[in-house]
């Protein structure tokens, strides 16, 4: 959607509850991280890779990471390189946040600066929780040789495949790195989000200083309402919940990897495995409940 649509959906919400996301963010990529850490010094990168090639998906991704010039490194280390930019880039947008000091963030009095770094934090949010999926499916391929549209469920696979050019699109954005991203952010001159303020910037600038990430505002199929207003804190502790518990679920099928490379069998990991399952659905359908009573 244009900028101006963008702007009239942003509601009233506080600075604490941008910043509890923006930690949110942190932990998710920390826990990423540490989990892709995991694989290589099991050395079951190799394995991990096989599943990627395996899949219409994370081919397509490689693909389109080749035609833009990454071409020497494997799936997985440019997902790494992808979630360090995003970890590089948090503390940078949290001192932009800070800058403002106010308290109350409102769509009607936004500046173009501060809707690009809603924008911007939606893309993140947005990247960070798809590419948790894509490992989880790589994990459960090599774990179990599963067809991923078997694995997926029809809600998941419908949003994958419908957001996997924006993905893409993305994923390449974050390959350049995070201070370019950083640097053009503050470039963005902080005026008033009117259609004047807007022809004068493009005309005199381009749309350069006007989109940061050059793909529109807010990100359509993914989360069009993400700025819901105060009520946001209830779903941003039921994400970070659910963001822990995904990532714990990986951690275990990473050891469960490991075991059955070895000739391990431990029906202990198996079961939790599921109980984490289970509980992620469970949050999953809460997280909708409450956004859906603040419609």
């Amino acid at each position: 959607m244009d900028i101006l649509t963008y702007t009239s959906k942003v509601k009233t919400f506080s600075e604490s509850e941008l910043q509890t996301l923006l930690v949110n963010f942190q932990v998710s990529c920390k826990d990423l991280l540490a989990n892709i850490e995991n694989i290589k010094a099991n050395n079951l990168d190799a394995e991990i890779e096989a599943a990627a090639n395996s899949w219409v998906l994370t081919k397509a991704l490689d693909k389109h990471l080749e035609s833009k010039g990454f071409r020497s490194s494997t799936l997985l280390a440019n997902l790494q390189f992808g979630v360090q930019a995003i970890n590089t880039m948090i503390p940078g947008v949290e001192k932009l946040v800070r800058s403002y000091n106010t308290k109350i963030w409102d769509g009607k009095l936004a500046t173009l600066r501060q809707i690009n770094i809603l924008n911007l934090i939606e893309h993140m949010d947005f990247w960070l929780n798809y590419t948790r999926n894509v490992f989880d499916v790589l994990l459960t391929i090599n774990l179990n040789k599963v067809d991923p549209a078997k694995y997926l469920s029809a809600h998941d696979s419908k949003w994958m495949n419908g957001t996997l050019d924006f993905y893409k699109q993305f994923t390449v954005d974050l390959m350049k790195g995070s201070r370019v991203m950083l640097q053009t952010l503050e470039k963005i001159p902080d005026v008033e989000v009117s259609e004047v303020s807007l022809d004068v910037l493009e005309s005199t600038s381009g749309k350069a200083n006007i989109d940061l990430v050059g793909r529109g505002f807010g990100i359509h199929n993914i989360n069009p309402v993400f700025w819901i207003g105060l009520g946001m804190k209830n779903i941003n502790l039921a994400r970070i919940d659910n963001m822990r518990d995904k990532n714990q679920t990986y951690a275990m099928k990473i050891s469960q990897a490991i075991n059955r490379r070895d000739g391990v069998n431990d029906p202990q990991i198996d079961r939790q495995i599921e109980i984490y399952q289970e509980k992620i659905a469970r949050n999953e359908y809460t997280i909708e409940q409450i956004i859906k009573s603040y419609d």
